[in-house]
């Protein structure tokens, strides 16, 4: 699947399974102490490169798995080249930095 949407293994984190207690609802929604199952929880995470596939891969997870999404507060967005061009931008502004400075500091003869 991850592969059919461009995205490397070296893209996806998975956390270890957590299992979970399932209890009956009374009819005032209330927790019973009865246990009616099981719930299998497993939290990733998954570097999409191309946007255009996220609506994909979450139909693709849903289809397959039955995958229930309830925590979306992680995504971010962000630019795959951001550390090159952050070191490309600081690196260009101690070059102005130090020209500005060298202009100033000049002593006429």
């Amino acid at each position: 699947m991850l592969a059919k949407l461009k995205i490397s293994k070296d893209d996806t984190i998975a956390d270890d399974f957590r299992t979970e207690e399932e209890f009956e609802e009374s009819e005032g929604g209330r927790k019973t102490q009865k246990v009616i199952g099981y719930v299998v929880k497993r939290s990733f995470q998954v570097k999409v490169r191309e946007v255009k596939n996220i609506p994909k891969l979450v139909d693709d997870l849903i289809a397959t798995v039955n995958a229930e999404f309830s925590n979306y507060e992680s995504i971010k967005e962000g630019y795959s080249k951001e550390k090159e061009v952050d070191k490309q931008l600081w690196e260009d502004a101690v070059a102005n930095s130090r020209a500005e400075a060298e202009g100033h500091l000049r002593i006429p003869e």
